[in-house]
């Protein structure tokens, strides 16, 4: 049948057609979900824990908390308020959605949080706590939601209309939604009906929307993505076909140009590479064909690998460019900050070699893959174990270079546990490198399975704090006078062209050299950096700067929450670090006070963002030694017990 809403005709299915398009998505095989099966009961089955906790959470949805950007929220009882951006309190209008202001607030851009609302992800917590518990109170809440979202968001009509993107990964949410709701006396079929229109109408707007001029990254895979997966799950839907076709050409055409051979998302980003990775993910399974994923094969191991690679020991996601707190689609996780889940199922659909994965990694596997991949000797292969995959390291240095995306990663392993450290040689990703960080030859380093220099994080996309985020400054970087240093021209723009911009890394024993070589030729400076892993408590970092004149130098150095502590001597700093360790930063080449006090130290209380949306106080540290035209600096940097 064919009604009117908004501005153009709308397809919405009768009750009675919107109830077999239900019972048919429930029958079909659905991701890791066996046809006509309920996951509940093997689910808490393998994982009671996990079980419960899905349960505990819902419970704090239905009393009017809900998880956005890894805090419960109190956006009160019932549907929230779908245009309220709670991070400031004020209101967005619903005007048309292509209204010059429709994305600010006071003259300002934040749409974000509001956003975060509206992707409904906590929607599949509600599905996953009713198959688990048949508790059709989680039921009735997540229809109520759907129902009330199309109520108050009339086509096209506001900010939650604005980005095709959003629209795509909110169809996500209610088709797993859906699918796990399958059976409950809530979802009717005159709101099944409402539902599944609104869907339509949804992908039809991202599919005459696409972000292939305006956003070719991973906006335009995710939107792609939304079309593939309306158009495979619902094909009684009116223009599945072509949205099926459109976004299997559209996704993997934008895929292979953003992805490089080693692995890494251009835009030189690990959060958004994690993103196009499971939208990637998904895609495939999607596509329910083997010869595609034979075809793929070599290029999603290859992700898997960068992704573990920049998985830090304390099993946290290293910092390179942007993140922004969300995810395709929230599972056992709401956001890609502690990877190992994500990382496990691409490891385990592509058979990689020596795959293992702890329970809570396991859970992902679960519903993407199915219980094959949690048996033992199960007849694809992988192994339950319960040592994550990037705790196998070998004892000694391993070090890896990625050339495309010019990161070098270095783990060292031995009885007093693991160190790791990156270095940026390319942190300028492709196009207008908007959602890179000024980091050439930044440092991310752990000793001894603690982070000890730190990337401050993105914080927030508000135009002050993005720019003070993004800067050469806010990194572990030696700042050379008179070398030019990009700065950001707007929120997702540079004032320097990012082709002159980068550092050859070549790998060594141990370690990795960056060398930078001034640009344009009138800037006669040159810079080498090595860093070195020499256990798993201690690294040594040099810096050579050649130059025709006397050059100031400036070290920047970011560390985790802590506090300073006295100096046990010349040319050493100390600070105190949770779990009863102190990092020492040691210069070599100084020997007593008076070398010691040519040297200027600055210390200042910055910040650290952990997630999108929250930061703390922690220290950072300035040293700025006497200029001089030929510098060679040389530290230690180690944890030492208190």
């Amino acid at each position: 049948m064919a009604t009117r809403l908004g501005s153009g005709p709308h397809w919405t299915p009768s009750p009675a057609e919107a109830a077999e398009l239900i019972d048919a998505l429930a029958a079909r095989d659905f991701f890791g979900i066996p046809g006509g099966g309920n996951p509940g009961a093997e689910f808490s089955r393998q994982f009671p824990a996990a079980a419960d906790r899905i349960q505990r959470v819902a419970q704090e949805i239905l009393d009017g908390r809900i998880r956005l950007f890894g805090e419960a929220r109190d956006l009160g009882a019932g549907p929230p308020d779908w245009h309220l951006d709670w991070t400031s309190g004020q209101q967005f209008p619903t005007a048309f959605y292509r209204s010059p202001d429709i994305h600010r607030l006071d003259g300002r851009f934040e749409g974000r949080a509001v956003w975060e609302t509206n992707r409904q992800q906590y929607l599949v917590t509600l599905g996953q706590a009713y198959s688990v518990s048949g508790d059709e109170r989680f039921a009735a809440r997540a229809v109520t939601d759907m129902l009330s979202w199309i109520e108050e968001n009339p086509a096209y009509r506001g900010i939650n209309w604005a980005e095709p993107l959003e629209c795509a990964l909110r169809c996500l949410s209610w088709l797993w939604t859906l699918r796990l709701l399958h059976g409950c006396t809530s979802l009717t079929p005159k709101a099944s009906a409402s539902i599944l229109g609104s869907i339509w109408l949804q992908t039809r707007h991202t599919s005459r929307h696409l972000s292939i001029y305006r956003s070719p990254n991973t906006h335009v895979l995710g939107e792609a993505l939304g079309l593939i997966a309306a158009g495979t799950l619902l094909p009684g839907l009116r223009d599945a076909q072509t949205f099926m076709r459109t976004g299997t050409r559209v996704f993997w055409e934008h895929f292979d140009r953003q992805v490089a051979p080693d692995g890494s998302h251009r835009e030189h980003s690990t959060y958004y590479h994690a993103y196009s990775a499971e939208m990637a993910l998904m895609a495939l399974l999607l596509a329910g064909d083997a010869t595609h994923l034979d075809r793929r094969r070599d290029q999603i191991r290859a992700m898997a690998r960068y992704l573990r690679a920049q998985t830090k020991p304390d099993g946290t996601l290293a910092r390179m460019g942007d993140d922004d707190g969300g995810r395709v689609l929230r599972l056992s996780s709401e956001d890609y900050y502690a990877p190992a889940g994500l990382a496990s199922v691409l490891e385990a659909l592509t058979h990689a070699p020596g795959w293992a994965g702890d329970v809570d990694d396991l859970q992902d596997c679960f519903w993407y893959l199915g219980t094959w991949s949690l048996e033992a000797g199960g007849r694809r292969g992988p192994l339950r174990s319960t040592t994550p995959a990037q705790g196998n390291t070998p004892a000694g240095p391993t070090v890896r270079i990625f050339g495309d995306v010019g990161v070098g990663i270095v783990r060292f392993a031995d009885t007093d546990g693991e160190a790791w450290v990156s270095i940026h040689g390319k942190p300028m990703g492709f196009l207008t490198a908007g959602h890179s960080h000024a980091s050439l030859m930044a440092l991310e380093m752990s000793l001894a399975g603690v982070p000890v220099l730190v990337d401050p994080g993105t914080y927030r996309y508000v135009e002050e704090a993005r720019r003070e985020y993004r800067s050469f400054h806010r990194h572990n970087v030696l700042d050379v006078d008179g070398l030019r240093i990009p700065r950001p021209d707007g929120p997702f723009k540079w004032s320097l062209p990012k082709e002159v911009w980068a550092a050859e890394l070549v790998a060594m024993e141990g370690g990795v050299r960056a060398t930078r070589m001034g640009v344009p030729t009138s800037e006669d400076a040159r810079h080498e950096r090595c860093i070195r892993l020499l256990s798993a408590t201690c690294a040594s970092l040099e810096d050579r700067v050649t130059s025709g004149r006397p050059r100031q130098l400036q070290y920047s150095f970011h560390l985790p929450p802590g506090s300073p502590s006295d100096p046990p001597g010349p040319g050493i700093l100390a600070f105190e670090l949770e779990g009863g360790l102190t990092f020492r930063l040691d210069l070599e080449d100084v020997e007593d006070d008076a070398e010691w006090a040519a040297w200027t130290v600055e210390q200042e209380w910055y910040w650290m963002s952990r997630r999108y949306g929250q930061r703390e106080r922690a220290p950072c540290v300035r040293l700025r030694p006497p200029p001089m035209a030929e510098a060679h600096v040389r530290m230690r940097l180690r944890v030492i017990s208190r």
